[in-house]
Parts: structure tokens; sequence; C-alpha cells
């Protein structure tokens, strides 16, 4: 696996674990019909790992980068700016 990601998102993951369950959570969401239904909880995470194991086969890297503010709409765009 990877080095430790320390930026306090989610202390002790790797940045693979970050991977695999954001891919995981991705897997039901996808547009792809009966996919909701078609995995466990357990069989996502193996989908995942799966992935990103080949992915790093292939060569790819991967960073995460650090987390969103969230909704703000910046300096000077809200009602008095």
């Amino acid at each position: 696996m990877s080095e430790p990601y320390r930026d306090g998102r989610s202390a002790g993951w790797t940045l693979d674990e970050h991977l695999i369950f954001d891919i995981g959570y991705a897997l039901p969401r996808s547009a792809v019909r009966g996919m909701r239904r078609a995995f466990t909880e357990d069989e996502r995470r193996r989908v995942a790992k799966a992935v990103v194991a080949h992915l790093r086969l292939c060569g790819w890297k991967f960073e995460l980068s650090a987390a969103l503010r969230g909704h703000d709409t910046g300096p000077g765009t809200g009602p008095t700016g």
C-alpha cells in the first residue's frame, strides 16, 4: 500500500485505503441499472481493491488533495459583497 495520508481527514488511512473506499462508495451510485443492489458492501470493497491494485500495476500514481471547504460562494459574492 501507499504511505499514510496525514491531514486529519481520516487518521491512519493510507492513500490506497482512501481510494478503495471512494471507489466502493461510488459503485452503487453509478448509472448502471441494478448496480445499487448488485454487490454487498464486502463485494464492493473487494472490487474497489482489485481496481486500485490493477491501476497501480499499470503505473498509475494517485494523490489526495486537501479536504474541500464546503459550499462557500467566495469573497465578494454574498449579499453584501
